[in-house]
């Protein structure tokens, strides 16, 4: 009868340790999900980041995939007044309005924390050619842009400048 009762015991306390087990990985799931939810919001510091829907195709296989850019959104800058307006990986630049009439729009190419602008009409100078930026968020409404390179000498002096939130 002593024997019986061992064995209970033993299958008890393995039943136990099992069950511990799954509330530690259920409470481990759970504190990494909601540290996860924390640190991403935190990051995106509250706003929302534009994802365009784009196709791909890998294998032969077509699927739609989100391009996040960083910069979404429109933006006034403090060098001239032109107005930015980012929309996914495209932009459209409005001169102020002595240069009235005269809308810039381009591609916007995102590598880490540089971005590459690139004039798809406007200027014949500068129409194709690649400016290179390094971009940097101050505060939750404003962005600095520094030249890295460009051949452009006007979008140089027109866009690496502090640029404000609208």
């Amino acid at each position: 009868m002593a024997k019986k009762k061992k064995n209970t015991q033993k299958g008890y306390l393995k039943l136990t340790n099992v069950a511990i087990l799954i509330v530690i990985i259920a409470l481990l799931v759970i504190l990494s999900y909601a540290l996860s939810f924390i640190f991403i919001d935190d990051a995106s510091t509250g706003e929302k980041v534009y994802t365009k829907r784009s196709e791909q195709v890998t294998n032969g296989i077509k699927r739609n995939v989100n391009i996040v850019t960083p910069l979404e959104g429109t933006w006034y800058s403090s060098y001239d007044g032109s107005i930015l307006t980012v929309t996914g990986t495209s932009f459209k630049l409005e001169k102020p309005s002595v240069d009235a009439g005269n809308v810039i729009q381009g591609e916007l190419t995102f590598l880490d924390k540089e971005v590459v602008i690139i004039y798809k009409n406007g200027s014949g100078t500068c129409k194709g050619i690649k400016g290179k930026y390094k971009w940097k968020p101050i505060g939750k409404y404003k962005l600095e842009l520094k030249l890295i390179s460009d051949k452009c000498k006007n979008r140089a002096e027109r866009f690496s400048v502090q640029w404000e939130k609208i």
